[in-house]
């Protein structure tokens, strides 16, 4: 019952299938974006270092309602690494609505760091808008950190056919990249209101170069890749 920071190179946290499951957060700037510096909140956070493993560790913010500020599952910042099985869920308002907030697992990286983080036989369900999220703090002409890495046998679950939000399963933007994102299924991401806010997408790439993208099992969203 607890939030977890890691800021000590080279950790490999063995969880077991133990449950990181905080009745409380505490927010700060120290768990906002690098890009700006604002406040945000990660049940796991693993900031400024490298090397850092963690296998078979779920999360699950389903204690936290309604969401704090930047609300994140596991959150690699300016950090590289590895997640290894385990799963990260409920990390959204309930019920869910259409505050663009909420991230299962996210990797964010500003320059000069680079950031790769390998992503391998991960559960992500119940998140808010992104299942799993690489973005970087500029866009693919003009890079400002780089976010890479691998996202790999793992499975993004949505929704389904929701009228409040446009969710996606995976997203790489804003100049990160390359990211690997093969063998996974990922499903439920479809938005039923307004198209004219947006559509639901199982990937979603924008502003980002040298993606591989195959093998996946991609349904039950507005779109497919995009």
């Amino acid at each position: 019952d607890e939030q977890v920071s890691i800021t000590t190179a080279n950790i490999t946290l063995n969880g077991n299938g133990a449950l990181i499951q905080p009745s409380s957060l505490v927010s700060d700037t120290t768990q906002g974006s690098p890009c700006t510096n604002g406040v945000g909140t990660a049940i796991v956070l693993v900031s400024g270092v490298t090397g850092v493993t963690l296998n078979d560790v779920s999360v699950d913010g389903s204690m936290i309602n309604p969401m704090p500020a930047r609300f994140i599952g596991i959150f690699y910042r300016n950090a590289s690494g590895a997640i290894n099985g385990g799963s990260v869920t409920h990390v959204r308002n309930d019920p869910l609505d259409g505050v663009q907030n909420g991230l299962g697992i996210y990797v964010q990286a500003k320059g000069p760091t680079v950031a790769t983080v390998d992503v391998d036989d991960v559960t992500v369900s119940g998140y808010q808008k992104n299942g799993i999220t690489f973005n970087g703090c500029g866009c693919a002409d003009t890079p400002d950190g780089v976010a890479t890495g691998s996202i790999t046998n793992s499975t993004a679950t949505g929704a389904g056919a929701v009228p409040v939000i446009a969710q996606n399963g995976i997203q790489v933007g804003f100049g990160a990249g390359p990211v690997t994102i093969s063998g996974n299924t990922i499903t439920g991401h479809r938005y039923t209101g307004d198209p004219n806010n947006g559509t639901g997408s199982g990937i979603l790439i924008f502003s980002s170069q040298d993606n591989v993208i195959d093998l996946n099992d991609v349904e039950g969203g507005n779109n497919g890749i995009v």
